[in-house]
């Protein structure tokens, strides 16, 4: 079966699966848009659910002048209206041609060129296809500031964050540090299912922290309490080698972060973000 997504099996006592009963993909354009796109009606019809495309823009209509709200200028500094009409339409254009006759229910949404309008669009969705690297216009983002990592920070809806489609997923990669959003990625990964025959491994980041090796010991008891075996991978430190870590990171085809990047000080602002640096390596990032 495609990406290794196969129906649901059962689990345990306690570890109730989340329906995924509506998909959201974004339609932004760029050249990782195709693959998220892909994955979007793969998993739409895995789950048997239905699939919702929203577009910042209506790609059919004039180009459009209109004034940002300070939210959007907050991250995005200079947006090009017709580079944005141009890749909204050619998302629509792909969108359109990949889902002929596949018999998946699809709704069409235009989500306004504000983050805080797209977040409201898909506050209803199980899961999220963004794809990586994106800013809100189409043109190309860093990390930091791409629209999957923006939705991230604002929105409670898992997001899968796809940089390439994989052909398939047998082993997901577990990404834990010392910030909040780590504590339960175990749990939802589970409570998701979306790929319950990938092995899973647990990656600490500076496990000599307290907060950190406990932590990677629940998430490691919560899923063998959940039917699913884990192993535990050397942790990596603080101050990483980039090339060390692309080497631990090569077998996996999803990584289950909390972030796509963090950098809360001034020694975070300095160093190489391991978020960061995991994100470019892995061909999808769930951030559930």
């Amino acid at each position: 079966m495609q990406l290794g997504i196969v129906p649901r099996i059962p689990r345990p006592p306690g570890f109730e699966h989340r329906p995924v009963k509506l998909v959201a993909c974004l339609l932004l354009g760029g050249r990782t848009q195709a693959s998220a796109t892909v994955m979007s009606f793969e998993i739409a019809a895995a789950r048997s659910a239905q699939l919702m495309a929203v577009i910042p823009i209506d790609p059919f209509a004039p180009t459009p002048h209109f004034s940002f709200s300070q939210s959007l200028r907050s991250w995005v500094e200079d947006v090009d209206l017709a580079f944005m009409h141009g890749s909204a339409r050619s998302s629509i254009e792909q969108f359109e041609t990949h889902g002929l006759g596949r018999g998946i229910r699809v709704s069409r949404v235009i989500g306004g060129p504000d983050i805080r309008e797209l977040t409201a669009k898909v506050a209803e969705a199980d899961l999220v296809l963004i794809p990586a690297n994106v800013g809100i216009d189409g043109s190309r983002a860093e990390v930091w500031s791409e629209v999957a990592e923006v939705f991230a920070q604002r929105q409670h809806v898992p997001i899968l964050r796809v940089l390439r489609r994989p052909l398939q997923v047998k082993k997901v990669v577990l990404v834990v540090s010392s910030t909040r959003r780590c504590s339960q990625l175990a749990r939802r990964l589970v409570e998701l299912d979306l790929w319950p025959e990938a092995a899973i491994s647990i990656l600490p980041i500076g496990d000599y922290r307290p907060r950190v090796s406990q932590g990677v010991r629940e998430q490691l008891d919560l899923l063998r309490t959940s039917g699913r075996d884990a192993a535990l991978l050397p942790a990596i430190d603080l101050d990483f080698a980039a090339a060390d870590l692309e080497q631990i990171l090569s077998p996996f085809q999803v990584a289950v972060m909390g972030h796509l990047s963090y950098r809360a000080g001034w020694f975070d602002s300095v160093r190489h973000d391991p978020f960061e640096a995991i994100a470019s390596y892995v061909p999808v990032v769930l951030m559930p």
